[in-house]
């Protein structure tokens, strides 16, 4: 009877256990974007109570050992993504977060659907702009949109961030910048050796 309940307390264990790192897996994803995000509201509460909506583009390089997270406040007012003919970027966020009533839109490029509820919630804010959708589409090119092809980023420093793989759950290194740092920059070729 003590072998059955031995073996059967195993199994359980061995499932609650896959189970665990299963969630843990599906979950680091989000989890990052949240620690990035509050790292960033403790240490900018100039900016953070200063704008209401950031981009926060997330790279993960398969060739290094870290993720890399930029946060760049968006002027309210001429709220437009960051186009630069030289970098290829997507035309609509991949998603958002709300925190502490602000929005962090995800530039990720990994994910390149569009989302209607994204749509839809844009929309609701007066953000959605069609010529966006049109590009994101490849219905226009930028050529033809007449968009704009630059705001006035020098206003605004936005911070960088790197998490290592290995430990997913804190950050490595930040830094604030004005300009746009790249995420293979030399800056982090010795980052989570």
């Amino acid at each position: 009877m003590k072998k059955y309940i031995y073996f059967i307390t195993i199994i359980f264990l061995q499932i609650t256990l896959c189970c665990t790192s299963i969630h843990q897996k599906q979950s680091d994803y989000f989890e990052r974007f949240d620690i990035v995000i509050q790292d960033y509201c403790r240490n900018n509460t100039t900016d953070f109570l200063k704008y209401k909506y950031y981009s926060i583009e997330y790279k993960a390089l398969h060739n290094k050992k870290y993720y890399f997270y930029n946060i760049l406040p968006m002027n309210e007012h001429s709220y437009n993504y960051i186009i630069d003919t030289n970098v290829k970027y997507s035309y609509l966020p991949s998603g958002y977060i709300k925190f502490k009533e602000k929005i962090f839109f995800i530039e990720d490029d990994n994910r390149k659907s569009i989302n209607h509820h994204l749509l839809h919630y844009l929309d609701s804010l007066q953000l959605l702009d069609s010529t966006k959708v049109k590009l994101q589409l490849g219905l226009l090119t930028l050529e033809d949109s007449n968009f704009p092809a630059s705001q006035d980023y020098d206003s605004r420093e936005g911070v960088n961030y790197i998490i290592c793989k290995k430990r997913p759950y804190e950050v490595y290194d930040r830094i604030r910048s004005k300009s746009r740092i790249l995420p293979d920059d030399d800056k982090f070729k010795n980052s989570c050796r």
